[in-house]
């Protein structure tokens, strides 16, 4: 089983690597959203910043999400140690799994982590909401978690989380074009993110000029 996992996971990385490095060629901007499950901070920014943006510059972007934010984990991954305990350590897990689920469909990944973050967290209560609303079944996301394979997901976002910021982001979110951290894009985008999305992108002032 454990090679079974270690297999169907590098095959994940590996795709997943394709997609993130031909972003460039489809003439589309890298956003990579670094944050926990758990974070204030981040619910606002979807809400406030990402979906009104998302709404009109969706064909311009290639979106990824990573939640991890400030974790770390302990002995190659046999636990991890969170920002703000257990259960945001269980939420970055169950958004890791929908997120793996969904990993070619980017619209239901935003709805899927915009519904995840405005719902209140209960460590102890099943929440399939957010999963049924972007077509998984629950019980995909529950396998995924208890296989050992989330484990690996996590690990990841931890090596992915470390390339941008090490050891962990001074704050979360953490907003990355292209693969590339810049602290003055970083300000602005918590405030800005369609502008600071606009100016990077060519021929597309006609659009952003229709951005409240």
């Amino acid at each position: 089983m454990k090679l079974f996992i270690a297999l169907v996971f590098a095959i994940f990385v590996a795709v997943h690597a394709q997609d993130s490095s031909s972003s460039e060629e489809r003439g589309q901007l890298q956003v990579g959203i670094y944050y926990n499950s758990l974070c204030s901070d981040t619910a606002r920014f979807i809400t406030d910043q990402l979906l009104p943006a998302y709404e009109h510059l969706s064909d311009f972007i290639d979106l990824f999400f990573i939640p991890f934010g400030k974790a770390y984990s302990v002995d190659h991954g046999e636990y991890f140690i969170c920002q703000f305990g257990p259960a945001e350590c269980y939420g970055n897990m169950l958004q890791l799994c929908g997120l793996h689920q969904i990993c070619r469909n980017e619209q239901a990944q935003v709805d899927f982590i915009a519904c995840e973050m405005r719902l209140p967290f209960n460590l102890n209560a099943t929440r399939p909401e957010c999963s049924e609303l972007v077509g998984i079944e629950w019980d995909e996301v529950t396998h995924c978690i208890n296989n050992g394979f989330a484990r690996q997901l996590k690990l990841d976002a931890e090596r992915r989380t470390h390339r941008v910021a090490y050891p962990y982001p001074d704050f979360v979110p953490t907003i990355v074009y292209n693969g590339e951290f810049d602290q003055e894009l970083q300000d602005r985008s918590l405030v800005e993110f369609a502008k600071v999305i606009c100016e990077q992108i060519d021929d597309v002032a006609p659009i952003c000029a229709e951005i409240p």
